[in-house]
């Protein structure tokens, strides 16, 4: 329901007051729709920062700097990342990405359904 609200404050609307002005900054809602499978890095993992697929949830509003997002860990815990990239169709189209997509999505619900019993 957040990222609906977030969608329908940044959107234009005919409200009067605002005499044809509504120029919001749309970028943190153009790049990734709700619940998208994203890149982030996870970063001081020894030797090289390691690249981590989880679920985008919305844009952190006032946490980090620029642009920051939730994102969905596979133990079911929103967690705050500047680091977020898209994953390409290309990826996405792989038997792994797929596999890891799927394995992930599990953990989720696992975890969320555990919690909610």
């Amino acid at each position: 329901m957040k990222w609906s609200c977030d969608v329908r404050n940044k959107t234009a609307s005919n409200i009067f007051a605002l005499e044809g002005r509504n120029t919001p900054d749309t970028s943190s809602l153009c790049e990734f729709d709700f619940y998208e499978p994203v890149w982030y890095f996870e970063l001081n993992t020894f030797p090289v920062d390691k690249r981590v697929m989880e679920q985008r949830l919305g844009e952190a509003h006032k946490i980090g700097q620029a642009i920051c997002y939730w994102v969905m860990t596979s133990m079911g815990k929103p967690i705050a990342r500047s680091t977020v990239q898209a994953k390409f169709e290309a990826d996405l189209g792989t038997d792994l990405a797929k596999a890891e997509l799927k394995a992930l999505d599990e953990k989720v619900s696992i975890k969320l359904s555990s919690v909610s019993n």
